[in-house]
């Protein structure tokens, strides 16, 4: 099955229907907005509607009845929502029906399933385009009025065979519903009135259907399999699952869209998996000599000593199965073909088997009525595959949907039913029972709890009651009919809920997004497993099980690690057995958003070990997982499966499902203390708007930034506006991620004020009194191995930036020197393993002192200076004092006295020497050293704290190059191997030089001063190389002698002398390109396209898309670029830059032009002549551009535009290109 093509036809589908069967209601004057009214002059028989066009749209008879009910159902809606919403969900139900009805009869015209025996859709000759149906109508067993005969000839006589193909299609949808009444339902009157289905169009969905999927993958006899249903409809309903979620949104799902929300369909192997150890093990613990272990191909037996076997005679009708979440019924489906199995096992035929089995096996609940019909078409499939006879019996399944009793209480006929003294008192309560508990029961469904009362009663009751009223008030037919209906209906799902089953298997709804209702619902029912819907299935499916059955599930791996589901897991533990378990690598269940795994259940407590399989090491999706699992069966010694005993997990805190921990994490938390008895963590501010209160430090002006504060009192007596704010970041180990800074001004006035919208929550303001002083920090989310820093007192801690404290700089330093070694990963693995590390995970970890921990504190004091040295070497700390190719000397002396040693004298004379290649060399070398030292003392401690906690035998110390945290550099991208992918401390020649001239760009304008601080000579001309206008021109050709590239040579010349000028631009411009430079380009050619084509490109990485230089850009021509510095922006600049450079260049482009039209007239060189030519039409370009970029520029000129440096660069950039009118102008690059 090429699942890729499902997906393509299904979400094509619907977008294909919408669209179709919106335009069909315009056609009848509905559109999305309005309703348009038949003309004055209509009749009862005939109505004229205004559509705008030429000639009045024409209904009439049947249309003219249909077109009143689709308006009269649309009011209906709309008064309850309103008009758009009720037109769109209207318009949602039509298209999902005919999608239903089409991929249905699709099934059944392959299988040869179809009453009417001949394809309606397609043709048995493969090369013949008419349906059979089409061609052949009477071949089929219809019966045809005699205006249907009409019909059918008058459309055979005009070739109207799309209008012959509907007829037929509803005449076999009629059909259907004889023998599949749930699925194939009478249609609503406007259905019809709306049908979009064509066979001639090649754009159409049954062109698609029949065209684009493979045949045999709806053919049984070949391979195909009914599931195939389950997929086109949750790919049908992909678009508006898409529309629905947003992982990074906190929008409650409301419960018209729970459905779309959830609903997945459960990968095959994963199923089997489920229902092999559930329904499979509750057979076989019985049966022990039964050959259906053989046909289980994801059963997990148990190893050594047997597993007891049950005394008990059953008979397979005692095997109950029932999935409360059906879905599609894809998982009951695959529990047919085990109980089959079991039957025929057991003497019975296919044929009898298959009646039984839905007569007394297969229970299944859904809150989507679309799901269950499909369930019901897959499972009456499945009968029909054994017995040809199958529609003419009468079969009933015991699969169901839920729907509601709001309004029903207010409803004058129940109240004439309750007021009835016929009806017995007790029937009465259930009755009231009834329509209390399934109000608002399509939102929680099977969570939904009811006593076990006389329901088969109270049925009756309502047969007798029926067939009484119906009598009584023979004109209320209609509605007798309706609410009776509902009322058994009802009846029905009560006792399918009220039973107990042997096995419980689902998928249950990955959702915690509620609805108020919801939350009420869970908190009054299940408080204790309300962290998301799928704990509370897990909880509920226990009630639904019998004491000595199993439950199956599928559910997002959190519940066995996080501290939302730690009552459940500790419920399970005591009270339940875990079977086994699969926990799947983080992203191989592509359809979630979340990490899954999979388990079996015993509902009552087993001393059994528990087979769990870890398979997070394993990439390349669903099958490789697949594989895995079976390799695991036939190698049962394999790394990756473990026999755990579930009650250990109580011992650790928490009680974390670490099936894998070994002997050694046991005793750790014996031996040692929790985490929380010596350091303090908290988690600290939530702003609830981080773009309206958070900068990067350097968007503001930096001498509004306090960096001293120690404590809340300080930080408002410097009357500073903003404050370093540790908000966690990449993966960066000891010291760095000092990126933000965050406005508490006074004590955080405007962010203790905040409030995001009528209704929204206040920003959170916790733990305060911890606020600027020392901590070691994580990041509250990682996708990759633990990380932890030193920070320093003075800032204020985020979320997401979660800090630890301790009076004790002793304490803190030793839990950072522990938590920064590889064995704190693989502990917090097992507490949680995953991307989100708490405060609570942290506090739970084991700490076992050293006798002497002061070598341990050493290393990590080393480790944070090193760390600090590396991080201030680059523009983007705070701390940044000038590049190391300049402050080369500085940066020797700086790592040597971190380790404690004098620099060689040899190398504090490379580091002075004037070729920058001499600089780069030794810098490169001092970085490298840097590294490995890094790399070292991380070995060291593994080894200490691996040894202190006896996890030799588990533990390797040795640490990866891609796990070490600071800057390594190679000279060219070809030398990094692949043991250094991942790695994003990884730097190149290319891209140390490329900061060295982000740096010059920096002094130029005036943010650097290199005399400060410098250790080569005085720059006492350095006036040459400063913009004192804030403007650099960038140019593809020297235009003028003070434009960017020349500035930034007369910077190297200040800076190192004439003398090694031309050397010093060799070496730049060598690493600048990423292949050897062609002879023909000098070294100011290079320099001068990269400033050019990549400064900019290079600037936004760099800078995290808040750039401080800004780019004037005319467009694609590259007619006028031009660097302007933020922190110097004034009203003047765009005035400045048009009048002085931007028409200065119009005037170059022009003499240029006028010279080379000149030598061509001039010249008798071809070749010469072409070129001259192309740089004429080239010039031209960036003429004509540049003259439409000087009407913009013109607009915002006068308009002398300020910025607030406060506004932060996204506002201000946005700001200095809208005009008072509000119209904008773009004249900067984006960001």
């Amino acid at each position: 099955m090429n699942r890729q093509v499902i997906e393509q036809f299904a979400i094509k589908a619907r977008t294909k229907l919408i669209r179709d069967i919106t335009h069909l209601a315009r056609l009848i004057g509905i559109t999305p907005a309005t309703i348009a009214e038949p003309e004055s002059f209509s009749t009862p028989d005939l109505q004229l509607l205004d559509l705008g066009t030429n000639q009045y749209m024409q209904l009439s008879g049947q249309k003219i009845k249909q077109r009143e009910a689709l308006i009269e159902t649309l009011l209906g809606r709309a008064e309850k929502s309103d008009y758009a919403t009720a037109f769109a969900s209207i318009i949602e139900e039509v298209a999902y029906t005919w999608f239903n009805r089409l991929i249905a009869i699709r099934f059944m015209e392959v299988n040869d399933y179809l009453p009417s025996g001949i394809r309606i859709l397609s043709s048995e000759d493969p090369y013949k385009q008419e349906p059979d149906l089409v061609t052949r109508p009477f071949s089929a067993n219809f019966s045809f009025s005699s205006e249907e005969l009409r019909r059918i000839s008058e459309l055979q006589e005009k070739n109207g065979l799309d209008q012959l193909f509907q007829l037929l299609f509803i005449k076999q949808c009629n059909q259907l519903h004889e023998v599949l009444p749930d699925l194939f339902e009478p249609t609503a009157d406007y259905t019809e009135l709306l049908m979009p289905l064509s066979f001639t169009d090649k754009n159409g969905v049954v062109y698609h259907l029949v065209n684009d999927i493979d045949e045999a993958d709806f053919n049984v006899a070949k391979g195909g399999r009914i599931e195939i249903i389950g997929w086109l409809y949750q790919y049908y309903n992909a678009d508006k699952r898409n529309e629905i979620i947003d992982v990074y949104s906190k929008k409650v799902i409301e419960k018209d869209d729970i459905p779309a929300a959830t609903q997945l369909f459960t990968t095959d192997w994963i199923v089997r998996y489920m229902v092999d150890n559930s329904l499979g093990r509750y057979w076989l613990e019985r049966n022990p000599n039964s050959k259906l272990k053989d046909r289980l191909s994801f059963y997990v037996s148990p190893t050594g000593e047997e597993a007891s076997d049950i005394d008990e005679i059953i008979a397979p009708q005692d095997l109950t199965f029932f999935d409360p979440c059906m879905g599609s019924g894809h998982i009951l489906i695959y529990a047919f073909d085990v109980l089959m199995a079991i039957y025929c096992e057991c003497g019975y035929t296919e044929r009898a088997a298959a009646q039984e089995i839905v007569k007394n096996n297969l229970y299944g609940l859904d809150i989507d009525k679309r799901a269950y019909q499909l369930a019901y078409f897959a499972l009456m499939m499945k009968v029909r595959s054994y017995n040809c006879r199958a529609f003419n019996q009468g079969i009933e399944c015991n699969l169901a949907f839920f729907e509601e009793s709001n309004g029903l209480t207010q409803n004058e006929f129940i109240q004439q039913l309750l007021n009835d003294r016929a009806i017995s008192h007790n029937h009465k309560q259930t009755l009231n029972y009834l329509l209390e508990s399934f109000h608002d029961a399509r939102e929680y469904g099977s969570l939904i709890f009811l006593e076990d009362r006389d329901y088969a009663g109270l049925k009756y009751s309502f047969f007798q009651m029926k067939t009484k009223y119906l009598a009584i008030q023979p004109v209320e037919v209609i509605q007798i009919e309706r609410i009776f209906s509902l009322l058994e209906r009802l009846v029905g799902v009560s006792q399918i809920l009220c039973h107990k089953y042997a096995v419980v298997c689902t998928n249950p709804p990955y959702l915690s997004k509620y609805s108020d209702r919801m939350k009420r619902f869970l908190k009054q029912h299940y408080a204790a497993y309300s962290g998301d819907l799928f704990s509370a299935f897990i909880f509920r499916n226990f009630q639904f099980c019998r004491s000595d059955g199993f439950s199956a599930f599928m559910a997002p791996t959190v519940w066995m690690f996080i501290q939302t589901y730690e009552d459940l897991r500790k419920y399970i533990i005591e009270k339940k057995g875990i079977v086994t378990l699969i926990q799947l690598e983080y992203s191989a269940y592509e359809e979630a958003t979340v990490p899954i795994c999979t388990f079996v259940l015993k509902n009552q407590s087993s001393s059994q070990p528990a087979y769990c399989f870890r398979l997070t090491d394993f990439k390349g999706g669903m099958e490789e997982q697949r594989d895995k699992v079976l390799d695991a069966l036939c190698d049962r010694d394999c790394s990756y499966l473990y026999e755990a005993e579930p009650e250990k997990f109580a011992l650790l805190p928490g009680a974390p499902l670490a099936y894998w921990a070994g002997s050694s994490v046991f005793s750790a938390y014996e031996k040692g203390v929790l985490m929380g008895e010596i350091i303090e963590a908290r988690q600290g501010l939530a702003t609830t708007n981080n773009n309206l209160f958070l900068r990067q430090w350097y968007e503001v002006d930096f001498a509004d930034i306090c960096f001293s504060a120690t404590s809340p009192t300080e930080a408002v007596k410097s009357g500073k506006k903003w404050f370093p704010y540790n908000k966690g970041g990449k993966r960066r180990q000891w010291y760095g991620n000092n990126d933000f800074v965050v406005n508490w001004e006074e004590d955080g006035r405007d962010i203790r004020a905040y409030k995001q919208r009528p209704g929204g929550s206040r920003s959170s303001v916790p733990n305060h009194s911890y606020y600027f002083r020392e901590a070691i920090t994580w990041s509250l989310i990682s996708s990759s191995s633990f990380s932890i820093r030193y920070r320093e007192p003075g800032s204020i801690f985020d979320v997401a930036g979660m800090s630890a404290f301790s009076d004790q700089s002793h304490d803190l330093l030793y839990a950072l020197a522990l938590m920064g070694t590889k064995l704190s990963d693989h502990i917090l693995q097992m507490i949680n393993p995953t991307i989100n590390m708490q405060v609570g995970d942290f506090l739970r970890f084991p700490v076992i002192f050293m006798k002497d921990p002061e070598r341990a504190i050493c290393i990590a004091k080393e480790n944070i200076e090193l760390s600090r040295l590396d991080w201030n070497s680059f523009e983007t700390s705070w701390d940044f004092r000038g590049h190391s190719l300049l402050f080369t000397e500085e940066f020797v002396s700086s790592y040597y006295t971190i380790i404690g040693h004098e620099p060689p004298v040899a190398e504090r004379k490379t580091a002075r020497s004037m070729l920058l290649k001499d600089r780069y060399d030794i810098y490169k070398k001092i970085c490298n050293r840097l590294f490995d030292r890094m790399k070292q003392n991380e070995t060291e401690l593994n080894r200490m704290f691996i040894e202190l906690y006896g996890f030799k035998d588990e533990l390797d110390p040795s640490v990866n190059d891609a796990d070490i945290t600071v800057t390594k550099i190679f000279d060219r991208k070809c030398e990094v191997t692949d043991a250094w992918i991942g790695n994003p401390y990884v730097q190149t020649k290319k891209e140390i030089v490329s900061s060295f001239l982000s740096y010059a760009i920096g002094c130029i304008f005036k943010r650097y001063n290199p005399r400060k601080w410098s250790d080569v000579t005085d720059l006492s001309s350095s006036g040459a190389f400063v913009s004192y206008d804030n403007c650099l021109v960038l140019t593809d050709d020297m235009y003028w002698t003070d434009d960017v590239t020349e500035r930034f040579v007369c910077f190297v010349r200040y800076l190192f002398g004439d003398y090694t000028l031309e050397v010093n631009l060799d070496f730049i411009a060598d690493a600048l390109l990423s292949s050897k430079r062609s002879k023909k380009m000098t070294s100011r050619e290079v320099i001068r396209h990269y400033f050019y084509t990549d400064f900019y490109k290079d600037h936004l990485k760099v800078f995290k898309r808040r750039p401080i230089y800004w780019l004037f850009d005319s467009g694609k021509e590259n007619g006028f670029k031009a660097l302007c510095y933020l922190h110097r922006w004034d009203d003047e600049l765009v005035g400045r830059v048009r009048i002085d450079y931007l028409h200065k260049l119009q005037k170059i482009y022009n003499n240029e032009i006028e010279f080379l039209r000149e030598s061509v007239e001039k010249s008798d060189n071809n070749h010469y002549i072409a070129a001259a030519q192309k740089r004429e039409n080239e010039l031209q370009k960036k003429l004509h551009e540049t003259r439409k970029f000087d009407e913009k520029m013109a607009h915002l000129a006068n308009e002398r535009i300020a910025i607030n440096l406060d506004d932060g660069v996204v506002v201000n950039h946005e700001k200095v290109q809208i005009s008072r009118d509000g119209n904008k102008y773009k004249i900067l690059a984006d960001i």
